[in-house]
């Protein structure tokens, strides 16, 4: 184990991190990352390409970023432990930027403990947040503190989500075996695309481009389709103001038209409902099915 002082978002920092198996991206690798893949992940460590995240994502990245100094301060108030970040280069290749790490004790090669600091948008009311608060963790982040775990050797994480000095909460994450396990055996699947450097097959989140001729001729009439309708909504939308202005509020008839007047009632709000706070509604659920979403790409 050898600890790095690498300035996060440096070259030099990207450079390390693109021949390592870094923390932050083995749930991408496992499959279950909510805004990354392997494909991603191998773009960006064979190819170069970083990958785009969405203004929002990115303030809450830089939100994150900016008070990580003061959640660090609040951590270490809460626990007595002075923690400091370091890039921590493991076994095999494998490695992790820890928000702090406790070297409290006398040796240099020991890691006494560890730190994940997160800062959502929404504090405390965010899932995260309010998971944290139950003493509990989503699947993405266990699986990175387990990684850091695994690189460190530490017993322990300290998993600090943090609003401000006043609303945070802490939780204490010790390894778990078998999420190492999967950790290690995903990596293992993994590596050898970026070795050879052959892109692993694209998964069911991932995106295929096309280019053919047929794809673009369809393209075009699609979004030339979308144009006349929106044209044809508002043509549309001003004819049925303007007979529903001439209708007023009755029922009426004429020209070939009718209009009636009727009342709907307001959908229950089953949020606000007192006898379902605590029932759990997913078994009443209906299957799911799979849908397609259409959104043009903005050059």
């Amino acid at each position: 184990m050898q600890l790095l002082t690498l300035e996060q978002n440096t070259p030099e920092w990207h450079a390390f991190r693109a021949g390592k198996k870094m923390a932050s991206e083995s749930s991408s690798i496992i499959g279950v990352s909510d805004y990354s893949t392997a494909l991603d992940v191998f773009n960006k460590k064979v190819l170069g390409e970083e990958q785009e995240f969405s203004e929002f994502l990115q303030r809450a990245m830089q939100r994150g970023h900016d008070l990580e100094p003061a959640a660090r301060a609040k951590c270490e108030a809460e626990t007595g432990i002075v923690f400091e970040p370091y890039v921590i280069e493991g076994d095999d290749d494998f490695a992790a930027s820890v928000d702090g790490a406790d070297l409290s004790l006398t040796r240099d090669d020991v890691i006494n403990s560890i730190a994940e600091i997160k800062c959502p948008v929404k504090g405390l009311t965010s899932a995260r947040g309010e998971m944290a608060l139950k003493g509990e963790l989503s699947e993405t982040d266990l699986i990175q503190v387990n990684h850091q775990l695994l690189v460190t050797n530490a017993p322990v994480c300290h998993f600090f989500v943090y609003q401000d000095d006043s609303r945070f909460a802490r939780v204490e994450v010790t390894p778990d075996k078998e999420i190492q396990k999967r950790i290690v055996e995903a990596w293992e699947e993994f590596w050898p695309h970026v070795i050879s450097k052959t892109a692993p097959e694209p998964g069911p989140r991932d995106y295929v481009e096309l280019e053919t001729n047929e794809w673009k001729f369809a393209v075009s009439d699609y979004l030339n389709a979308v144009e006349n309708a929106a044209r044809m909504k508002k043509a549309l939308d001003d004819a049925k103001a303007k007979v529903l202005e001439l209708s007023g509020e009755r029922n009426t008839i004429g020209a070939g038209l009718r209009v009636t007047r009727f009342y709907r009632q307001g959908a229950v709000d089953y949020k606000k409902v007192p006898q379902l706070t605590d029932v759990d509604l997913e078994g009443f659920r209906k299957k799911g099915t799979y849908q397609n979403k259409i959104s043009e790409v903005k050059s």
